[in-house]
């Protein structure tokens, strides 16, 4: 579900969408992009680390990240295990996101999502530990017929490939909840040049000549550092 996190209506819907992921006993995953004025990165900066600092309930993961190449766009990464406790969180740090109103030149986009091989994720993973230096990157894939399970098949023997190699943290596979064919890779490296290796290793480029043909919109991966 996209909509903007920084309105009444929006935290009502975004309650009732957290409300029916606990009623289903299912984990809540969203990534809410936020761009404004490259003049206001510095201020947007400190109003969602404050924003943030009110997430910080327990079983909830949350970071926020700064895009590396462009400064001015931002990501709210939230990944809680009991959704209702998100959602109250998210209720009384509403507050805190008013001054972004002024320094957004577009509006703000909010996916939810749901895990897509959290069975498959080492247990050394789910609880690891991403140093504040750590390099984040997240890609969008949008895979579409003819052969979409052949597409999902790539992206699970992707990020087994990726946990295994040197330097990798974190590679999560979300997928969104109201576009079951859009994808969000959500990675962490331990550094800039682990993750160039792996992006040009054979595994990697295995996957993207297997999705090629198959994606609905151009390969989007964005590098990101952590600000929280």
């Amino acid at each position: 579900m996209r909509h903007s996190f920084f309105r009444t209506r929006a935290f009502a819907a975004v309650a009732l969408l957290a409300a029916v992921a606990c009623a289903q006993g299912q984990p809540l995953r969203t990534l809410t992009f936020v761009e404004v004025g490259a003049d206001s990165a510095a201020a947007t900066a400190k109003t969602l680390k404050k924003y943030a600092s009110g997430l910080q309930v327990p079983a909830t993961r949350v970071r926020v990240l700064q895009e590396t190449a462009r400064p001015s766009r931002f990501v709210v990464l939230e990944a809680a295990e009991n959704p209702d406790e998100l959602m109250r969180a998210e209720s009384d740090s509403r507050g805190l996101l008013e001054p972004l109103e002024a320094m957004l030149i577009a509006p703000a986009d909010r996916r939810s999502h749901e895990d897509f091989d959290l069975d498959s994720l080492p247990a050394a993973k789910q609880d690891v530990r991403e140093p504040s230096a750590s390099v984040c990157v997240l890609a969008h894939v949008d895979i579409g017929p003819p052969d979409r399970l052949g597409g999902e098949a790539a992206l699970r023997q992707l990020a087994d490939a990726a946990r295994h190699a040197p330097g990798n943290l974190r590679f999560e596979i979300w997928q969104q909840t109201d576009r079951t064919n859009h994808f969000n890779l959500v990675a962490v490296w331990s550094s800039r040049a682990s993750f160039d290796s792996f992006a040009a290793s054979a595994p990697a480029r295995e996957f993207r000549k297997t999705v090629a043909r198959l994606l609905g919109s151009l390969y989007d991966d964005r590098i990101y550092h952590r600000v929280d």
